[in-house]
């Protein structure tokens, strides 16, 4: 849910996220979805550390956006 910003640093930390998977996808196009925080799903360390810089719990992703880009690359 972080890194979704313009800015230098965000564009840079979406870019090293995708290293990993640019590869196995090279005729998508690089699309980057915020996500979901769920406290119950992450451990005990990363709650804590989520509560004291205060992150909330959300659901971001959207879901029609995801799907759309999911259909190029099926094609």
């Amino acid at each position: 849910m972080l890194n979704t910003g313009e800015d230098d640093t965000s564009r840079n930390a979406r870019l090293a996220y995708l290293n990993n998977v640019r590869p196995l996808l090279t005729n998508a196009p690089e699309v980057y979805f915020s996500g979901k925080m769920d406290f119950s799903r992450i451990s005990f360390l990363d709650r804590l550390i989520s509560k004291m810089v205060k992150a909330v719990e959300s659901d971001q992703r959207d879901w029609d956006k995801i799907k759309q880009w999911a259909q190029t690359i099926l094609n």
